[in-house]
């Protein structure tokens, strides 16, 4: 009798559990209709230029703008630390980011030649730093943007959150080889404190400076939800472990 009230106790309490823990596949879209949505875009320094939320440019308008010159040479990014893009990673099984990007212009000076730029996504933990930086970050090359070439759709999935080792193509060090990630940080442990995302376009390491003319629009995340054991597969294993136990038991008290 005691053992059946034991079992129902942990068939009510791995019922609680799985509602709390089975989420629906998470989805977000901004695409800047009702503004900037907590993105924001970086420049070197103010008086060079901005970052707009722009009503008349989009696919489809509206869109965040950024028109510059990038004398610092420190590139563009978009980042935002919204809940609704960062937190643990690791409870949904896989995770995709994509975003539209128009490359208007990306030329040295005002008139000068067209300069191809990479583009790149950074997932970011300021709670366990790297040696050297203010964070430990991972970074993917979503792609080549090349000058004119109009609206384009980028995107990357995390197909497995809880690896502990860098997939293919995800990096972790900067241009010039310094590790961008905590040494005792694996790939998951980031992955599970995301504390925001950046769209990054690196700046210019050698040569003239760049004037940019960029524009984001529809940037999203979604996920596939972890799978979690049906309650009754989960109290069947329970059943069994606490029969190995009480058999355990009842051999020594046997002997």
């Amino acid at each position: 009798m005691k053992l059946a009230y034991l079992l129902a106790g942990i068939a009510g309490a791995v019922l609680s559990f799985n509602a709390a823990a089975i989420k629906p596949g998470h989805s977000t879209l901004v695409d800047f209709s009702d503004g900037t949505d907590e993105w924001f875009g970086r420049v070197g320094v103010p008086a060079a230029g901005t970052t707009t939320w722009d009503n008349a440019l989009g696919n489809s308008a509206p869109s965040l703008h950024t028109v510059y010159n990038d004398f610092l040479k420190v590139g563009l990014r978009y980042y935002t630390d919204s809940s609704l893009f960062t937190g643990d990673y690791t409870q949904a099984q896989s995770v995709t980011l994509s975003l539209d990007v128009n490359p208007i212009r990306m030329a040295v000076g005002a008139t000068g030649a067209a300069v191809p730029k990479d583009i790149y996504l950074d997932l970011i933990d300021y709670d366990h730093p790297a040696d050297g930086f203010d964070s430990s970050f991972v970074s993917f090359k979503l792609g080549t943007l090349t000058a004119g070439s109009g609206w384009q759709n980028l995107s990357v999935t995390l197909s497995s959150t809880g690896s502990a080792t860098l997939p293919d193509g995800w990096t972790a060090v900067d241009a010039s080889g310094n590790p961008t990630m905590a040494s005792d940080l694996t790939f998951a442990q980031l992955l599970s404190g995301v504390d925001e995302i950046a769209f990054r376009i690196p700046g210019t390491r050698s040569g003239s400076a760049l004037s940019y003319d960029v524009a984001v629009d529809n940037i999203s995340i979604s996920s596939v939800a972890a799978a979690v054991p049906e309650p009754a597969s989960a109290l069947l294993w329970l059943t069994g472990l606490l029969g190995v136990g009480a058999f355990g038991r009842s051999r020594k008290a046997g002997r």
